[in-house]
């Protein structure tokens, strides 16, 4: 997590008795409430799939855990050979990936146990034409080490990069309608 997000209490315990629920499981993530740049309003959830048959669907096209809440067994993170070095700020949907493809889990609490400082800057540093060909290099790296299958490497690039391209704004309302619960 960042040092601007906010831990719950229940963050770790809350990740050890996800991976005492899903033993073969090596991630264990959860669920944070999205907040404004100052954390006075919430402006959102992310919730992740819960278990691990769920995990591995969504891997296919994003990452199955928000990073900031996760813990992991060391052993298997280094028997998969850690996190990837050449997919730039994507290592963490690679890694998900690198341990779906050695036959790993990954599994999810549905608790709440974090406090996420968004903001309009998150939206800003996740689209461009920058971030979009680091993005399309980090997919071509997924594909050539064969963690990234041809259909998936090819509806990725379909449906992800052109998204990067589009206005901040029509990028906030995609983020919002599809990946994020608002708030009431």
């Amino acid at each position: 997590m960042d040092a601007d997000d906010i831990a719950l209490p229940n963050r770790i315990s809350d990740n050890i008795a996800t991976l005492e629920r899903f033993p073969l499981s090596s991630i264990a993530g959860a669920v944070y409430d999205i907040y404004d740049s100052e954390m006075k309003t919430k402006t959102g959830t992310r919730t992740p799939p819960v278990t691990p048959s769920a995990c591995k669907k969504q891997a296919r096209f994003r990452v199955p855990f928000n990073h900031p809440t996760i813990i992991f067994r060391k052993s298997d993170i280094l028997e998969v050979g850690g996190y990837p070095e050449d997919v730039g700020r994507f290592e963490d949907w690679a890694l998900a990936l690198k341990c779906l493809h050695a036959g790993k889990q990954i599994s999810n609490s549905n608790n709440v146990v974090l406090k996420f400082r968004g903001g309009a800057d998150l939206i800003s540093r996740r689209s461009g034409i920058k971030y979009a060909k680091e993005e399309f290099h980090a997919l071509t790296a997924l594909y050539k080490n064969g963690i990234l299958c041809t259909s998936d490497y090819i509806a990725n690039l379909t449906l992800r990069l052109p998204v990067r391209v589009l206005p901040p704004s029509l990028v906030q309302f995609i983020y919002n309608k599809f990946m994020h619960k608002q708030t009431a």
